[in-house]
């Protein structure tokens, strides 16, 4: 176990990775023995070649190029058919993604068309009632039309500006407290 590396210093897991590697060597040490592969003088030894293994991995559709092409040295073929799985996956994920989209917009179009023909139906009832000589009922109708659609309209906006593309800043040129001439700061 002397070849193997520590921890670094300060390192407050360094017992918690010590006891870990004695006990995968000492798991691989008497898989060895037991299956026979290593006698038993050379375990040791064999264990710790053994516990140098690491292991890689990679994030993304494909793996990194030498890992291709060692898929494709021992399978010839794999790496294209890899590729070409990559290449699928990406199209459906497009393909749902896309769907997402467009049932956004329908809904939102949907509900805001939905909206306004309600409210235009309010107001209908509200001018009816009015001429039917109900106030009462015609000013509960045009406000709760103007109440609950106002805010719609004030959020509608707000989304807008936030959506608008930030402005650059632009540096301001400012004059130093108790300066005289050039005492001007950038900010």
């Amino acid at each position: 176990m002397a070849d193997t590396p520590t921890p670094p210093e300060g390192d407050p897991d360094a017992d918690n990775h010590d006891s870990e590697r004695h006990a995968l060597t000492t798991e691989i040490e008497a898989a060895l023995l037991k299956t026979g592969v290593v006698p038993e003088h050379s375990a040791p030894k064999a264990a710790r070649v053994a516990a140098r293994v690491t292991m890689a991995s990679f994030a993304g559709p494909l793996p990194p190029p030498e890992m291709l092409r060692a898929y494709e040295e021992i399978c010839p073929g794999a790496a294209s058919r890899i590729i070409q799985l990559a290449e699928n996956e990406q199209t459906h994920r497009h393909f749902w993604e896309n769907g997402a989209l467009w049932n956004d917009v329908y809904v939102q179009s949907g509900g805001l068309t939905l909206g306004f023909i309600l409210a235009v139906f309010f107001v209908i009832a509200a001018i009816y009632a009015a001429q039917q000589n109900m106030p009462k009922i015609s000013y509960i109708l045009l406000g709760t039309t103007f109440v609950s659609t106002i805010p719609t309209f004030v959020d509608a906006f707000r989304r807008s500006k936030s959506r608008k593309a930030p402005t650059e800043d632009v540096p301001v040129v400012q004059k130093l407290p108790g300066s005289k001439k050039g005492g001007q700061k950038r900010r």
